[in-house]
């Protein structure tokens, strides 16, 4: 986990802050954002990331191979 520099708390750093985020420091008390988190739109997120990068050429495997194992296990299908 990591929190970018605008304060959005992530699976990865690597990935882009309009991708996913499960919550913002900077406009939610951290308990909050522990208590309400939801993965719920993660995968049809990453299948969205994964699609915009083969434009380019590129995949999260180039990215992030801890992201990819989750995005061939959860969002492959989607």
């Amino acid at each position: 986990w990591c929190i970018s520099e605008n304060g959005n708390i992530k699976p990865c750093e690597f990935i882009p802050d309009d991708v996913f985020s499960m919550g913002n420091i900077n406009k939610s008390p951290i308990e909050n954002i522990l208590k309400d988190y939801n993965f719920s739109s993660l995968p049809l997120s990453m299948k969205k990331w994964q699609n915009n990068l083969n434009k380019r050429q590129f995949s999260i495997k180039d990215i992030c191979t801890e992201m990819e194992d989750y995005y061939l296990t959860f969002c492959e299908g989607l």
